[in-house]
């Protein structure tokens, strides 16, 4: 899958993107879903992001806006916040399958907002 073939789903599915570059990481763009994701079971939304090259040939770094907490107040497993591209995005430790070759972006998008309501 290129990006270009990911963001096209990603607009068809839900709605608008943002195309940030990453200078620090050439090749690699920070890609952000405008639309806010509700989190299943709560009444917190978030925008998603991924970091993706131009060729994705494996599941890309996740992120999500950094005032998210799981039910209990926590955080899951490693997680951490980064700037990207001037904004601060929180990213954990996910172990969950995605093949390209099998899955959509779209589809990571909503593993990774149900995250959250475990």
């Amino acid at each position: 899958m290129t990006r270009a073939d990911a963001i096209a789903e990603l607009k068809e599915a839900l709605g608008p993107v943002a195309e940030r570059p990453l200078l620090d990481e050439p090749g690699l763009t920070l890609v952000i879903i405008e639309t806010r994701q509700q989190v299943p079971g709560s009444d917190q939304t978030t925008q998603v992001a991924f970091k993706l090259p131009g060729d994705i040939t494996s599941r890309p770094a996740h992120f999500v806006e950094p005032h998210l907490v799981l039910p209990n107040g926590g955080q899951p497993n490693n997680a951490s916040n980064q700037e990207l591209a001037g904004r601060i995005w929180k990213t954990w430790s996910m172990a969950t399958p995605w093949d390209p070759q099998r899955h959509t972006l779209s589809q990571l998008v909503d593993t990774v907002v149900e995250q959250w309501d475990r």
